[in-house]
């Protein structure tokens, strides 16, 4: 019980600092996306279906605070999932920098289903929603990830999830 409430009160965290730093306070109109950086985390202290569930409730939390399509970002966050839960067990859950590279690409991945979603639709060039929003928003994302990885493992061990 314990194990999951961790990972509710860990997903309401995400969003919250997804919504203190929304793009009302952000000059650059770039923001990182905290939610993912925590879903990231979760899925390597989760099974299969606990994956899932996480991928859900954090898909079900951005695309509530979101505009766009309901059930976009549900949508992403399971294939996101489903890529990370196919490689976890390659990839050791204590090593920094992999998950830090992890997160990049899945950052690039997110942005890449996010364009398909959205953006298309809003008759946006491909290359100019690749170098002016997915690109940045995947380094600032990459670029706050060690900090978050560094809190929510102090937490995790503290609890001892």
């Amino acid at each position: 019980m314990r194990r999951y409430l961790f990972f509710l009160l860990t997903l309401a965290a995400g969003i919250f600092l997804q919504l203190i730093f929304s793009l009302q306070f952000n000059p650059l109109r770039i923001q990182p996306d905290f939610l993912l950086v925590v879903f990231i985390f979760l899925i390597f202290y989760s099974n299969y279906k606990e994956a899932a569930a996480v991928a859900i409730i954090a898909g079900f939390l951005k695309d509530s605070f979101s505009i766009g399509i309901f059930g976009s970002h549900i949508f992403i966050f399971l294939v996101c999932a489903v890529l990370l839960e196919q490689y976890k067990r390659y990839i050791y859950r204590e090593d920094l920098r992999l998950k830090v590279i992890l997160v990049f690409l899945v950052s690039l991945v997110s942005g890449f289903l996010n364009y398909a979603f959205v953006l298309s639709r809003l008759s946006v060039s491909f290359f100019s929603a690749f170098f002016l929003v997915i690109i940045p928003e995947a380094v600032f994302t990459t670029a706050v990830s060690p900090l978050l990885f560094w809190l929510m493992r102090r937490c995790a061990l503290k609890y001892s999830i």
